[in-house]
């Protein structure tokens, strides 16, 4: 008995240390090839290369699209954010503190709040959403004694319901913090509508001073920059950068445009098209032409979506290439920026915070009709791109123009560094 089971136990020692058979060994590669595919990039939000993080149906249905505590307002928005209809980094901000001002705008109002019917959205399910929204504040607070407290409750979930429509940008993030540390100030001894009406006044003053203004004039010392005989080279669309070549235009100023374009987003051909119908002579180039273009090009400028204290950019994908080329050829590189797009991190490398959009923008499936099906595919489409502060000659701000080290010193002045 103790010899058989002697036998038994030896058995499974050989067994347990028998190697393994090809087929599991490649399994065992194949899943390992898998984990590491990617893996710089895995950390990102909507990073999956087989699917389509941002504009799929799938991904639109996980997201908490009918919730009754979201008020339609906020739907709709996270609807505009799947699908891209709202771009660049000034208009995501703006839409976003509008859809705050209309929820606070009809906060314990007794009726429902009133809707605007767009095509990629339920009208019966976002009305049904925002009476009941309506009706549960109304009753959840008729005897609460600070709006603004609870406001900054509610707001919660209606900033990771947007999340996950879209990541936020570094802007629409400190109008966020901005506006909270506003409504953490405002008196508790104030009624229900003063708090209303201040907490819409901060919104309004924001939107105002930080962003219009300031967007107008930058551009108005930018435009300064341009000189007769200029050849301006511009990368894809910014808001700012069209301005300031319009303002230069409008000045009787002789000078050339450069609009560099890539894919997917091709955003350069709305600027081409806005500048040319004004009468200015324009030249548009795919971004692998900006060495020969360089040839000839007096100055650079680019918009920003953020600048890190540590003096970088970041900004749409193919603007540290543009920004590279020129540093080679000596070309002065502006940057136009509000300051309430300056974050007091610092980033290095666009691996380390970046948002990675669908991958059906970069490949059709006329071209490659299973590629989603490919585990051998990877197809990684992101968005923005960090230039580092040796390839950046000035930024142009609302409060001057300065070198981008001195970033910090307005972060402080701003009491946003501490």
């Amino acid at each position: 008995m103790a010899n058989s089971t002697k036998g038994r136990k030896s058995q499974k020692q050989q067994g347990a240390h028998q190697p393994r058979s090809a087929s599991s060994r490649s399994g065992a590669s194949s899943q390992q090839q898998q984990q590491s595919k990617s893996t710089p990039f895995a950390h990102l939000q909507g990073s999956s290369t087989h699917g389509a993080p941002h504009s799929s149906s799938a991904s639109l249905h996980q997201a908490p699209i009918h919730s009754p505590t979201l008020p339609g307002c906020i739907i709709r928005l996270g609807h505009q954010y799947r699908r891209n209809l709202i771009t660049g980094s000034n208009a995501r901000c703006i839409a976003l503190l509008d859809a705050l001002r209309e929820t606070i705008m009809n906060w314990y109002q007794g009726g429902n709040v009133q809707q605007q019917q767009d095509d990629h959205s339920s009208p019966t399910s976002q009305s049904s959403s925002s009476s009941h929204y309506s009706q549960h504040h109304s009753h959840h607070h008729s005897g609460s004694k600070s709006l603004a407290r609870d406001f900054l409750k509610k707001l919660e979930p209606m900033i990771d319901y947007l999340t996950q429509c879209r990541p936020l940008s570094i802007s629409m993030g400190n109008a966020l913090n901005y506006l909270k540390m506003q409504i953490g100030h405002l008196s508790p001894t104030l009624s229900e509508k003063e708090q209303r009406e201040e907490i819409i006044s901060v919104i309004d003053a924001f939107i105002h001073e930080n962003i219009e203004l300031a967007t107008q004039t930058i551009a108005s010392k930018a435009s300064e920059r341009i000189r007769d005989g200029d050849v301006i080279m511009t990368y894809a669309r910014s808001q700012s950068v069209e301005k300031a070549i319009m303002m230069a235009h409008e000045h009787k100023k002789q000078f050339r445009v450069v609009v560099v374009d890539s894919a997917p987003k091709y955003e350069g051909k709305e600027l081409m098209r806005r500048l040319s119908n004004t009468g200015i002579q324009c030249t548009y180039v795919l971004i692998n032409a900006v060495s020969l273009m360089c040839r000839e090009v007096t100055k650079v400028m680019v918009g920003a979506h953020a600048m890190f204290s540590n003096g970088v950019l970041m900004s749409r994908v193919g603007t540290a290439s543009v920004a590279m080329v020129a540093n080679g050829y000596n070309i002065p590189v502006l940057v136009c920026c509000e300051t309430y797009k300056f974050s007091k991190k610092t980033q290095l490398k666009a691996i380390t915070k970046n948002e990675v959009a669908d991958p059906r923008e970069l490949i059709s499936n006329d071209t490659f009709s299973d590629w989603n099906k490919k585990q051998s595919l990877d197809v990684l489409n992101l968005v923005y791109d960090i230039t580092p502060l040796e390839f950046i000659d000035m930024v142009i701000t609302e409060l001057g123009c300065l070198p981008p080290t001195s970033i910090p010193v307005i972060l402080r002045e701003q009491n946003i560094l501490k």
